[in-house]
């Protein structure tokens, strides 16, 4: 495949060129149809009333047949399996798998069904009767990456395996989130999420939205969700961080109480959450999202991108129409790998990054040619070695720091009094830090998140304290001081416990 470059309004990508005049309409995405044809609604009424038939499997069996060989187009064949698998209480994967299957088994690998509509949108699809190999797609879509953002190669590799294993997530037990994040604006982080977008199976773009209306589109549509600027509201709301917590596997759920169809009544439903998300933001993300993400970490380009020409929607556009074509006849490969999955896993990765890369690396497997041992590659260099630390224990070391400075010269002090010979008053020992110092101490720390600590940004409170240490089972004694009065104050010694017992 060869790599992406534009030149005059000429983008050349695998041999073919495309036009690019400002003038050409936009192609469309793949994904469901916002007015979905005739066809459609009725295949979405019938699986609707499966629930009802005594013969419910055999008439689901008789349905799908009928959808394969309809001029249904490849994208609405995700929420079609799960309408049916709702009502029969199977598995919507399963009935994916069978669809796309007996599809590839009607016509020549790469093409659409007689009279389908084309998996890319466009009115005239590529001419070729093959898909390229799997791992010439994966180079290509590599090489557009690096060109649109400044980052390593091996994260633009990750990028587009993340980008691949969207169009058969289904089939896998986890899907990792693709974290893309920056020290600042303009580094590039809604340019690599319009690029994501573009290479991804039934994009959703994302910039706010309740946890509920979240729910029901991945239930209704199975999208790759695409989140910006993600950390300002994410910070404000944890059920939206539980949400995205709970799609990383595909057993997540969540459960609600819908009408029943008569209206006269209540009925628990399951929602899946489980769904490939994309998540860019200025800084950090929450600990529990990273833990289950593949982290991108973007740099702002040197000279401020002089000399850069990344595609633009427009280009984007038409990349997509080539390229999704290609994914969309290999998306059986896609969904065995995920579904078989991989013990080839780097040592170096400690246990929740194993989780997160194993698909990506599975798919590689898949891909052959060098994608294995670029894989592995970028997992290492992206997630090897010693996990980075939680906010939590980045606050016990801030901690263990400053219980040292206390009882560093109340050492000295005693050393000094025993090489005396113990003559005099034994030095005092603190046994208790009381909790406002802690407080005051932390927030005067550099490059350290308490002083702006909060959803507010006023910094680390004691009651805030209090909470981040509930979980290590410390907990503030009230004690009366002469001459002070009633103190809140922390037991040293049951603070160096949870010191060794952590760091």
């Amino acid at each position: 495949m060869n790599a992406v470059a534009s030149k005059d309004q000429v983008l050349t990508f695998d041999g073919l060129e495309i036009a690019l005049q400002p003038s050409d309409p936009a192609v469309a995405r793949c994904e469901p149809p916002d007015s979905p044809d005739a066809s459609y609604a009725a295949f979405m009424s019938r699986a609707g009333a499966l629930s009802a038939s005594p013969s419910k499997i055999a008439d689901a069996d008789a349905l799908v047949t009928e959808i394969v060989h309809s001029a249904a187009p490849l994208p609405v064949l995700k929420p079609l399996a799960a309408a049916i698998a709702k009502a029969t209480g199977f598995d919507a994967a399963a009935y994916l798998k069978q669809m796309l299957q007996a599809r590839a088994a009607l016509a020549p690998a790469g093409q659409a069904a007689a009279g389908a509509r084309p998996a890319s949108g466009l009115q005239n699809p590529d001419p070729r009767s093959t898909p390229d190999a799997l791992h010439k797609v994966l180079d290509g879509m590599a090489r557009v990456l690096m060109r649109q953002v400044v980052f390593d190669q091996r994260e633009a590799d990750a990028a587009a395996l993340w980008c691949a294993g969207t169009f058969g997530f289904e089939d896998a037990p986890l899907y990792p989130r693709l974290a893309i994040t920056s020290p600042t604006k303009r580094c590039g982080k809604s340019t690599l999420l319009e690029t994501v977008a573009a290479l991804s199976s039934v994009p959703l773009r994302v910039d706010s939205a309740s946890p509920s209306s979240l729910f029901r589109v991945i239930e209704s549509k199975h999208p790759t969700l695409l989140c910006d600027e993600v950390d300002a509201w994410l910070r404000q709301d944890e059920a939206m961080r539980g949400l995205l917590n709970s799609g990383f596997a595909r057993n997540g759920s969540v459960m609600r109480s819908s009408p029943t169809p008569d209206g006269r009544g209540w009925v628990e439903t399951e929602f899946s959450t489980f769904a490939p998300m994309a998540l860019a933001g200025i800084g950090g993300l929450p600990d529990t999202v990273l833990d289950r993400s593949i982290i991108v970490r973007l740099q702002r380009a040197p000279g401020r991108g002089a000399g850069r020409k990344p595609l633009r929607f427009r280009e984007l556009a038409k990349l997509r129409g080539t390229v999704v074509p290609h994914l969309v006849a290999h998306a059986p490969t896609i969904q065995a790998a995920l579904e078989v999955g991989t013990t080839a896993i780097p040592a170096g990765l400690h246990d929740r990054a194993q989780d997160c890369w194993e698909p990506l690396l599975a798919l590689a497997d898949a891909a052959g040619s060098d994608w294995p041992a670029r894989a592995r590659a970028a997992a290492l260099f992206m997630s090897g070695g010693a996990d980075a630390p939680s906010q939590r224990e980045t606050l016990l070391a801030d901690l263990r720091e400053i219980v040292g400075q206390i009882r560093g010269p109340e050492a000295l002090a005693i050393l000094k009094w025993g090489r005396a010979g113990g003559t005099g008053p034994r030095p005092m020992v603190s046994r208790y830090i009381p909790s406002d110092t802690l407080v005051k101490e932390l927030v005067k720390m550099e490059h350290r998140p308490w002083p702006e600590y909060g959803k507010d940004g006023r910094g680390l409170s004691a009651a805030r304290l209090a909470g981040l240490l509930k979980g290590f089972e410390v907990a503030p004694e009230t004690h009366r001081v002469s001459g002070v009065g009633v103190v809140r104050a922390y037991s040293i010694r049951r603070l160096q416990v949870v010191f060794r017992q952590y760091l």
